[in-house]
């Protein structure tokens, strides 16, 4: 009894402090009118334990819902490309039809969490960049 409740207070302050983090990137975020697509408490890869967005000006909750993508991948010239989904061919429920709005979460994986900023890259995950040679540092 005594190890549990320490493992739920040790996890209940590293999620303050996640929580905290992850507010300094959302509210600078806000304050430059940049929009924030996710803030998420918790990694939530394939799914989520609790989410929420606003839409239409009332929240709508979901819980243990699936990851869906937010991009496609198509061939063109015998390359795959990823390009975005038509949000306008989504039904009505599909939150992903409401780009605009933050999705709030809690996810299963209590390894940290983040807040996604539209219009940030992940150099990782462009292609682009992978397929360019290596540049020396410093050198112009």
């Amino acid at each position: 009894m005594e190890l549990s409740l320490k493992i739920f207070q040790f996890i209940l302050s590293i999620s303050i402090l996640v929580f905290l983090h992850e507010l300094g990137h959302f509210l600078p975020a806000k304050w430059f009118k940049t929009r924030a697509e996710k803030f998420f408490l918790f990694f939530d890869p394939w799914f989520s334990i609790f989410s929420m967005k606003k839409i239409n000006g009332k929240w709508q909750f979901k819980f243990f819902s699936k990851n869906l993508p937010d991009t496609q991948v198509i061939e063109k010239d015998g390359k795959k490309i990823e390009i975005p989904i038509d949000t306008d061919t989504l039904p009505e429920g599909d939150w992903r039809k409401y780009p605009e709005n933050t999705k709030w979460g809690i996810g299963w994986l209590p390894m940290g969490g983040y807040v996604k900023i539209a219009g940030m890259v992940d150099e990782s995950m462009d292609t682009r960049a992978i397929e360019k040679p290596a540049q020396p540092v410093g050198i112009p």
